[in-house]
Order: C-alpha cells, then sequence, then structure tokens
C-alpha cells in the first residue's frame, strides 16, 4: 500500500472549510429550498427533523464532519500518487476526478431515483466546490 506524508493540520483544516460549506450550501439562505423540493422533501418533514433537537443532530454532524475529513486523508494521498506538486495540478487532478467518478455516478439519482435535475445539480455542484476546494488547501499546504 502507497503511504505518504500527510499534513494532517491541512486535512483537518479543509475538513471543517468543507463542513462549513456544506452548511451554509444547504441552508435556506443558498440552495436548501430548491434542494429539498428537488429532492421530494416536504416543509412537514423539515419542521419533524427540527423538533427532534440538536442531540438528535450532533451524530449526523459528526458523521459528515468525518466523512469530509476521511475525503480530505484520501486526496492528500492521490495527489501525492499522481505527483499533483501545486495547487494548479491539484485543482484539475481534482476536477477530473470529480467528473468522472462522483459527477458521472450520481446521474444515477436521476435515472433511477427520479430525482429532479435541480437536486442533480445542486449536490454535485457541491461537491465539485467542496473537492475544489480542499485540493486548494491541501495541496498549498505541502
Amino acid at each position: 500500500m502507497l503511504s505518504f506524508d500527510v499534513n494532517w493540520l491541512a486535512v483537518l483544516v479543509a475538513a471543517v472549510v468543507a463542513f462549513v460549506l456544506g452548511g451554509f450550501w444547504y441552508s435556506d439562505a443558498l440552495f436548501g429550498k430548491q434542494w429539498r423540493k428537488g429532492g421530494g422533501i416536504s416543509d412537514a418533514e423539515v419542521k419533524k427533523e427540527k423538533k427532534k433537537g440538536l442531540n438528535f443532530m450532533l451524530p449526523n454532524m459528526f458523521g459528515g464532519f468525518l466523512r469530509r475529513f476521511v475525503t480530505g486523508f484520501f486526496l492528500v494521498n492521490f495527489l501525492a500518487w499522481v505527483g499533483a506538486t501545486g495547487v494548479s495540478e491539484a485543482l484539475q487532478f481534482t476536477f477530473w476526478l470529480w467528473l468522472g467518478f462522483f459527477a458521472m455516478q450520481m446521474l444515477g439519482s436521476i435515472f433511477w431515483d427520479g430525482k429532479k435535475f435541480d437536486y442533480y445539480l445542486i449536490n454535485v455542484i457541491y461537491v465539485l466546490v467542496m473537492f475544489m476546494t480542499m485540493a486548494a488547501i491541501v495541496s498549498s499546504w505541502v
């Protein structure tokens, strides 16, 4: 197995930034209403979840942060593996990684899950912005 030096502080910062970005991205201030509509999530469901309170949400929030932390770790290793030495190279590689793997796989949410194209776009563009932000952070802290 390949093993590279990992700047854990860079991974942590990238995960925190991605987590905060996701909170803003899916809030009503940005795309939350459109995302819920495209995903078939009713206002009644949102109210029901909010009534459960923060104790209910903490495990989900921790899981979301952990996913971003693990993504950052793998991104650092992929960038090292392909020899992306600068921010520009990291962003190029990350874009192609996103397009070839994530954006293509998420098309299934339209074809098989019956989700609307807007829902797909909100999700995949968030992941693109998240990946690019994380790549910029971890590649600039080499």
